[in-house]
């Protein structure tokens, strides 16, 4: 089961929901199939963490880039977290 609830607007476009009741274990360290631009909708305390680097708070209006498999993570805050995640498809 995911951490989270996505909204689907388009292909590339989707909103993300994680619930401020999910365990903190359930979000692990992982890697995206694609390049993602990550706009933080709302969020209070959550933090994003790189691979190699320290944790940073997420604050809305915030935009992420993310690139294809890098390692990377969210760790948990207050509340409920709500991204909007576009997916960057192939440039060729």
């Amino acid at each position: 089961m995911k951490p989270y609830r996505d909204k689907i607007i388009s292909d590339s476009i989707r909103i993300r929901s994680f619930s401020s009741n999910i365990s903190e274990g359930s979000l692990v360290w992982h890697r995206d199939r694609q390049d993602r631009i990550v706009e933080v909708i709302h969020g209070n305390g959550w933090m994003f963490q790189r691979d190699d680097s320290i944790p940073v708070l997420l604050s809305s209006g915030d935009t992420l880039e993310i690139s294809c498999n890098e390692w990377h993570r969210i760790i948990k805050g207050n509340g409920n977290l709500i991204l909007k995640i576009l997916e960057v498809k192939d440039k060729k």
